[in-house]
């Protein structure tokens, strides 16, 4: 978040009540909102804009919180607030131990949320004591700077979509190796897309239009036959 912009909040939640005294209450502190009321439509927002910060709902429709916030520490550290349905003290344990930021049980005070979410976006901008190390990966002239989640070929930085680097980072870190469709489809998209094979011929298209000098004949990414696809390790 840039000085002068208005944090940007991200709400998933289920109770369509709770959702409307969520955004009023928010906007009202001049923070920019979005929300949603299903995992798929998160994992999708997130893929369009990364938010300053996340209110995520232990249960949604279809995908649970824990699963999503799960699935997003794989990629993402953004301060998440876990918005608790009757949690016990062994579930709130594993929702912190899975990477949640902050936590609170419904129902609860608007003041004290307001309060928590100033404190995690000013932990946020704060600079760090200790400068951490940045894990680089690098095959020929492509490299993926993990610790700041970006992409250069040739030094020049790639435009890529969550989900295109997801699927790019999830290659390098087995390079080398094959990785199935249902692999792939599984550890970028979730259990539930494991079969939706299309996805991966979409994701994979777009991302050698951007670092392959001939998409058409690819020397990164690079298609096994009815199993897969590898990331080659380049000198």
């Amino acid at each position: 978040m840039k000085p002068g912009q208005r944090a940007y909040v991200l709400v998933a939640e289920g109770d369509a009540r709770l959702v409307r005294y969520l955004r009023a209450n928010l906007e009202e502190h001049a923070y920019r909102v979005h929300t949603v009321n299903h995992g798929i439509q998160f994992l999708r927002q997130l893929d369009l804009e990364e938010p300053d910060l996340i209110l995520l709902s232990t249960r949604l429709a279809d995908i649970s919180g824990l699963e999503l916030l799960q699935r997003l520490r794989e990629f993402a550290q953004m301060p998440v607030i876990m918005l608790c349905d009757d949690c016990d003290e062994d579930e709130r344990v594993r929702l912190f131990d899975l990477g949640a930021d902050d936590l609170v049980i419904k129902p609860f005070g608007m003041k004290e949320l307001l309060a928590r979410l100033r404190a995690l976006l000013r932990r946020r901008a704060a600079p760090g004591d200790h400068m951490v190390p940045q894990a680089i990966f690098t095959t020929g002239e492509l490299t993926i700077d993990y610790a700041q989640h970006q992409v250069f070929l040739e030094g020049r930085p790639v435009q890529l979509s969550r989900t295109e680097y997801k699927l790019l980072s999830t290659l390098a870190r087995n390079v080398g190796m094959v990785l199935t469709h249902e692999v792939l489809l599984e550890r970028v998209w979730g259990p539930e897309y494991n079969r939706e094979v299309d996805f991966i011929w979409v994701y994979i298209s777009r991302l050698r239009r951007k670092i392959e000098a001939d998409p058409r004949h690819p020397t990164y990414i690079l298609t096994v036959p009815d199993v897969g696809y590898r990331l080659a390790k380049l000198s």
